[in-house]
């Protein structure tokens, strides 16, 4: 008997088929499903995950390398920030600095002038001048041409210096005992000749030197006093010798200290000039 006389067993065989072909229709099915699922899973992925608190591995990879990496910007920034706070008070503190030494110098240079200013009024007057001539030395720190001038003032400096009235009135109390006196005054330009050693037969033998009397000498210092020509008062009595030479050694000393005190005053006030006309 055959297949087609038996309809039972034509049944079953067509079930079997069926069910094979609903089989494998389903698995195509799932399988599209999830190539679908696959290609579309970077767009629905995310927000199902994060529909549902939940995290996969690479994501949680990601998560930590962004906290890391705004950390380290925020570290980065933060750096920026405070070294562009350490240029900023760096620049300040050099404006700062520059600003301090710029009044430090301006104030110096006031001080050394108000010291150039105080040692020529004290060379002015008889009194001492030794504070005022350490103070010029500390305040000022190149003298120049005046340290010179200044040093010739060291031994006077505790003493003082004669003023040109006080110089006057000595004067004439030396010129009143030369005058009683009576000296006799020998040129010295006379006196070099005769210790010289002139050419034989050129002696001064048998002529007499000039002789001036000491009170003629005085009144021409007088003069020169009267017109305040100290140097050329100097001069005057460099042609004394002897006693009356030593009677007025210590006056002559006297006059070339105020020559010496005038010419620094000069040179004090070419200082003193010059400090003002700085910028």
């Amino acid at each position: 008997m055959s297949g087609d006389d038996n309809p039972s067993l034509t049944q079953a065989g067509a079930a079997q088929r069926t069910g094979a072909y609903r089989a494998a229709g389903g698995t195509t099915t799932m399988a599209a499903l999830a190539l679908v699922a696959a290609v579309t899973s970077s767009f629905w992925s995310p927000p199902l995950f994060k529909l549902l608190h939940l995290r996969t591995p690479a994501a949680a990879t990601t998560a930590r390398q962004d906290v890391d990496i705004g950390r380290l910007n925020q570290s980065v920034a933060d750096l920026e920030r405070k070294l562009a706070e350490v240029n900023a008070n760096l620049v300040k503190a050099q404006q700062d600095s520059a600003a301090a030494k710029t009044a430090q110098a301006a104030a110096e240079s006031r001080v050394g002038l108000v010291a150039l200013v105080q040692l020529q009024s004290a060379l002015r007057r008889p009194g001492p001048f030794d504070v005022e001539l350490a103070l010029v030395r500390a305040s000022n720190r190149d003298l120049g041409p005046l340290a010179p001038a200044l040093e010739a003032l060291d031994k006077q400096a505790s003493t003082g210096i004669l003023v040109g009235s006080q110089l006057r009135t000595e004067f004439n109390e030396l010129a009143d005992e030369l005058t009683r006196r009576d000296y006799k005054v020998i040129p010295i330009a006379w006196m070099n000749s005769l210790l010289g050693r002139p050419a034989p037969g050129a002696e001064p033998a048998g002529v007499f030197p000039p002789v001036e009397r000491a009170s003629v000498l005085a009144d021409r210092v007088k003069d020169r006093l009267g017109s305040n020509d100290l140097s050329g008062a100097v001069n005057e009595l460099a042609s004394m010798s002897g006693d009356a030479a030593a009677l007025v050694e210590p006056w002559v000393n006297e006059v070339r200290a105020r020559i010496a005190a005038d010419t620094a005053i000069t040179k004090l006030g070419d200082r003193i000039a010059a400090t003002l006309a700085r910028p």
